[in-house]
């Protein structure tokens, strides 16, 4: 058996219903991310940041009862960071509370957490690959273009059959 669930402020939990049969209906979790934080006295989901759910949020007592919980973090022991941030550190550093209803300005890591030389360099690795893929796009375009450019030049074309369109 484990050990019994202390709640404490701050505390931020991953939360599904116990009862899966009771609470199998998509509507249960409307408007829930399924990620709460604790304050004085309950534990509300993240959707509701004024605390003006109807559902989400549960005095603690009634949250141990009605909810599998899994804990992430305390809210003391992260440093808020900006939302790009992100891509310098490991996964298991970064508590991203950003969601449908509070789509940027969420994103936390772990106090002491370092930036890593291996995602950084997955990430620059993957932009790369982007801007590579952006080059021979843009430049297959211009060897189009050139070939257009000299379509329309042409004495015999029939210009309703050109089709032209700039870049975005």
């Amino acid at each position: 058996m484990s050990d019994p669930i202390e709640i404490k402020k701050g505390d931020i939990f991953k939360w599904r219903y116990k009862d899966t049969k009771k609470h199998e209906d998509y509507l249960n979790y409307w408007c829930c991310t399924r990620t709460a934080i604790a304050n004085e006295t309950h534990l509300v989901d993240t959707y509701w940041s004024d605390n003006s759910g109807s559902h989400g949020v549960e005095s603690f007592e009634n949250a141990l009862k009605k909810w599998e919980l899994t804990f992430i973090a305390n809210m003391e022991d992260l440093e808020k960071i900006k939302d790009w941030e992100n891509v310098y550190y490991k996964d298991e550093d970064i508590v991203n509370l950003n969601h449908s209803n509070q789509s940027g300005g969420a994103m936390f890591k772990r106090k002491g957490a370092e930036r890593s030389v291996d995602v950084m360099k997955e990430y620059a690795r993957r932009c790369l690959e982007r801007y590579q893929s952006q080059a021979e796009s843009a430049l297959s375009s211009v060897e189009e273009y050139k070939k257009k450019i000299g379509e329309i030049s042409s004495p015999n074309v029939n210009l309703e059959d050109i089709y032209l369109q700039m870049p975005k």
